[in-house]
């Protein structure tokens, strides 16, 4: 389990705006506290970025990394799921994600998805979504070009009309794969739970029914929030009712 493979792209990303030894300096001191195996410190530093407000799939990569060393399997599972949001597809962080499902105590069967929708959720989170934002204004550049050409010089309809729908299709394939990111993000109830051990009660309060167990690394739904209460939804389909602390949102508000 190596610190983040995308160390470079992180140093890209915040280099610009940023000098001396605030974010990067501390991404770096965390890579080295990583590589001399104090899982510890090298936490202590990414969380020290995060806590300044900045979302990176690699900042989140490494810190699952750090909890997956130092066997906290429901904090690793949760920043693995947060860094997959920025930078979906990235090969390490799916193997040490699925490395890390492997501890999770709870077996919950998925219910059976519509294929055409489970296609159509693989094509929206196919590229990153800086890759998308480049890819709609460049074919909107190319878009935009094309009908200059194709009013100023007649020889030229033939290709530009070729371009032109070349690039509003790729304008609208872009658009519509951001807006499914974005809306999914903000809509997003899925949790992590952190307890070691939750009870899922029928009812919010400690007087309800318990309907079942949940360890922690599981992945649920929030359905309803009622006070210091959360109800949620399995995967098999099976609702119930876990306090609120158990658990920590993957996308954070």
């Amino acid at each position: 389990m190596k610190p983040g493979a995308a160390a470079l792209l992180f140093l890209v990303l915040v280099a610009a705006p940023l000098r001396g030894d605030s974010r990067e300096g501390l991404f770096l001191q965390g890579n080295r506290h990583y590589e001399a195996g104090d899982y510890r410190k090298a936490l202590e530093s990414y969380a020290a970025i995060a806590a300044m407000g900045y979302e990176s799939g690699p900042l989140y990569f490494n810190m699952g990394n750090c909890y997956y060393k130092l066997d906290e399997t429901g904090p690793a599972i949760l920043h693995y799921e947060r860094a997959s949001r920025l930078i979906p597809g990235d090969e390490d962080l799916e193997v040490n994600l699925s490395l890390a499902r492997l501890k999770v105590v709870d077996r919950i069967p998925e219910l059976p998805r519509f294929r055409p929708l489970v296609h159509l959720e693989r094509l929206v989170f196919y590229f990153p979504r800086s890759a998308l934002w480049i890819l709609m204004w460049s074919s909107y550049a190319v878009l935009m070009a094309a009908w200059i050409l194709r009013l100023l010089w007649s020889r030229g309809r033939r290709f530009s009309g070729k371009a032109i729908w070349a690039g509003s299709l790729l304008v609208v394939l872009s658009s519509f794969c951001l807006a499914g990111q974005i809306r999914q993000e903000r809509e997003s109830s899925e949790a992590i739970i952190l307890a070691r051990e939750a009870r899922a009660v029928s009812a919010p309060g400690e007087e309800g029914i318990q309907v079942f167990t949940l360890h922690e690394g599981t992945k649920v739904r929030i359905q309803e929030v009622s006070g210091s209460w959360v109800e949620v939804l399995l995967a098999d389909g099976n609702v119930g009712w876990l306090q609120a602390d158990s658990m920590a949102r993957i996308a954070q508000p």
